[in-house]
């Protein structure tokens, strides 16, 4: 090995324990107390609901995935994963006609209500690359009136064109296509990516979104005259809905300068700019960003709510326990003054919504499995009122806030709560899909595949009312506070006795593996990245790694996790850091590409290609060695009698980063245990790419168990890149 060579192994090895480790030593951040959240009783969730009528929608048979009312609400269209999209008396429940020969994957009404637009998009690997056609409907007839290419489509404001667009890999490729609503006809051609809300209010202008470089980052943001299709002007940054201000004067963008390495931001530089929209003139800079993706408007767009760059994303090194209570600013949108400065919430800030008088903002992070949000007065700049879940606004203001949530104790729950945030109004069971218009109407999902259509108008009985009926008396249960305390000696000797042995089990299994010498040739040449566990190979060709059998039956979503992560799931467990097998990979001058994507449409896996080979040692000490196809089994092209190995490679994706509680961000394979994937995870190190689902009901692999040694046996991974 050469000299450069060996000073760059050191310093690629140090860059990789410096973004997997952290600093020890950072101070904690300042401490903020948390509001609990309001709960409700199990027992008082039958009664509550009750009380609010619904209609129930019967006739899907798989998942719904969309739910849209007609404009003036007496229809609702539903869109399903069992191929059909079906309309809806919105006020009787009657089903009104199904589309078939469709996906079902979204659905929507024109602005009148007089089209139907829908996607293809089938859940099947690879139907869904293959689909991706916009389907126009004649909504009193029923009948398909034409087709599109392309998987998404939105109507325009006047209804006269339709937008539609088609997704590739290399986003300096993407273009909109422009269509005759009525005749069905392309009138024009924009480059770009089209969005959820790409319209301005008044509906004479569009943008799109069009990528410069290789990152969907490096992008520039284009408006366009909807009659004739001409380029208006080009802004500086990036913005993914919503850029217009709902007065339509002023367009915004998030201008992103910060310093990358290997995806990992290491310094953050990112401003908002206020445009004109009719001249396209830049009117005010502001520190910060977004607060998601999008601008945070008022409703009458005065003012306009960014966050601080190091609120949202902080340096990736620092893993302190202590939390770094986010900053946020409300500006003036036509003096570029900052008006307000809202100080102390406890993490991340996710997503920001002003009410619909303008007068609060609710804030949210999303922490674990659900959401948390702090109301905030924007006159005062305190915090009004905390509370758990997920939520929305109702459009009408005389129901004035509605809040949508699901319950913590009751999976699938909806709660509606008052203006105030003082009172749970109703709790209705199932998933959320749509509010009304006129806030009058919610509509939920339910695990067997109907649909209820709530009404929040009806006259309901209070609490109160509630309260003074008669109840039938019930018996008091016995809480466990009122049972006395019982200590078992020997029972907690022997729980002592298992933990110690588990224990000493574990340190003798580290010790084995920690003095396995790799099965390669010449291991003294072998050039540690992680002592005793992972290693390079002298020529930088090959990546080398000990691990252990812990599956040999049942199916699959890995072929390999980290230790104490998903055994369960995996064949082989690994005591590696996923992150320093990313920079091992890099080392070996393997090229990572980008975790798969699910949405809009699937989009698999991509990087440079690995092989795995699998080396191990039978019960006589002789040497065996094994694609790593060959231990798992394909059930989607061969039965059990007559098992097939797979023969899909793997690719090196490289995990997606997220961000942890203090805006670091972080490499998501350390948080999941996720090494190389079968079902795909955006979180594997590595990734097969096709579509493979970890639903349990759609499994594609399983363990070829007659070709996989005995469990426990230590086996040598070599990771190759094999670069084209």
């Amino acid at each position: 090995m050469n000299i450069p060579s060996r000073l760059l192994l050191p310093c690629l090895f140090c860059v990789a324990l410096t973004l997997t480790s952290g600093c020890a030593n950072q101070p904690d951040a300042p401490k903020t107390a948390m509001v609990a959240a309001r709960e409700i009783p199990l027992m008082e969730l039958e009664r509550v609901t009750a009380n609010v009528p619904f209609i129930e929608l019967k006739g899907h048979t798989d998942r719904i995935t969309s739910a849209a009312f007609f404009p003036d609400g007496k229809k609702i269209v539903t869109a399903s994963w069992d191929g059909t999209a079906r309309l809806w008396d919105a006020n009787t429940g009657e089903e009104l006609s199904a589309i078939t020969g469709l996906s079902g994957w979204h659905t929507s009404f024109s602005p009148t209500g007089r089209k139907i637009a829908s996607r293809d998009a089938v859940p099947d690997a690879q139907d869904r690359r293959t689909s991706g056609t916009a389907r126009v409907w004649d909504t009193e007839s029923r009948k398909e009136l034409y087709t599109f290419s392309g998987y998404f489509q939105t109507f325009s404001p006047d209804e006269k064109k339709l937008f539609t667009w088609e997704y590739t890999p290399n986003v300096q490729d993407l273009s909109v296509q422009v269509w005759d609503a009525e005749l069905g006809e392309k009138l024009y051609t924009l480059p770009g990516m089209l969005s959820t809300s790409p319209f301005s209010p008044d509906g004479k202008k569009v943008f799109t979104s069009v990528a410069s470089g290789t990152r969907v980052r490096d992008e520039s943001v284009k408006v366009w005259d909807v009659e004739s299709g001409k380029e208006l002007y080009t802004l500086q940054g990036w913005v993914n809905t919503r850029p217009f201000s709902p007065d339509g004067k002023m367009i915004v963008t998030e201008v992103d300068r910060s310093w990358r390495i290997f995806g990992f931001v290491l310094s953050v530089n990112t401003n908002i700019h206020i445009w004109d929209a009719e001249s396209g003139k830049l009117l005010h800079a502001l520190p910060g960003g977004f607060i998601r993706t999008s601008p945070t408007f008022s409703p009458d767009g005065k003012k306009l709510v960014t966050r601080d760059a190091a609120s949202a994303r902080g340096r990736v090194v620092i893993t302190g326990d202590g939390r770094k209570p986010s900053v946020l600013r409300i500006w003036d949108t036509d003096t570029g003054k900052e008006l307000q400065k809202l100080e102390g919430h406890p993490d991340i800030v996710s997503h920001a919504h002003f009410s619909p008088d303008g007068k609060k903002i609710v804030v949210s992070t999303f922490a674990g499995r659900n959401y948390f949000h702090q109301v905030w007065d924007v006159e005062s700049g305190k915090v009004f009122s905390s509370i758990a879940g997920f939520f929305c606004f109702s459009p009408d203001e005389r129901h004035v806030l509605a809040l949508v949530e699901d319950v913590c104790c009751v999976p699938g729950a909806v709660r509606i709560w008052d203006a105030e945030l003082k009172n749970v109004l109703h709790v209705l069971p199932g998933q959320f899909l749509r509010i009304s218009s006129d806030g009058k109407k919610i509509v939920t999902s339910n695990d067997d595949h109907t649909i209820r259509i709530w009404d929040l108008s009806a006259k309901v009985q209070t609490e109160e009312q509630i309260a003074e009926a008669p109840q039938e008396p019930a018996e008091q249960p016995i809480s466990p506070l009122d049972l006395p305390p019982v200590f078992d000696e020997d029972l907690a000797a022997f729980r002592a006795q298992i933990l110690a042995e588990e224990r000493a089990r574990e340190l003798a299994t580290i010790e084995e593996e920690r003095n396995f010498v790799p099965l390669v040739e010449n291991p003294e040449a072998l050039i540690p990245m992680q002592p005793h566990h992972l290693w390079i190979t002298p020529d930088r060709r090959h990546v080398v790694m000990n691990s252990r059998v812990v599956l040999r039956e049942g199916f699959l979503e890995l072929l390999a996790c980290r230790v104490a992560s998903k055994e369960h799931e995996s064949i082989l467990a690994v005591r590696v850091e996923p992150q320093l097998i990313h920079a091992a990979l890099l080392v070996a001058n393997a090229r990572p590409g980008r975790p798969m994507q699910l949405s809009p449409v699937f989009v698999p896996a991509s990087g440079d290609r690995i092989d795995i080979t699998l080396r191990w040692l039978d019960e006589t000490g002789t040497q065996h060695e094994s694609p790593a196809q060959d231990w798992v089994w394909d059930m989607s092209v061969s039965p059990e009698s007559a098992k097939q190995p797979m023969t899909t490679h793997w690719v090196f994706s490289g995990s997606r980063m997220r961000q942890d509680f203090d805006g670091n961000d972080i490499y998501e394979a350390n948080i999941t245990g996720e090494l190389f994937g079968l079902s795909n995870f955006f979180g594997s190190v590595l990734d097969v790419p096709i579509r493979s689902t970890d639903d349990n009901t759609q499994l594609m692999f399983a363990c070829f168990t007659e070709r996989i040694p005995p469990l426990d046996t230590i086996v040598t991974i070599i990771l190759t890149p094999v670069v084209e």
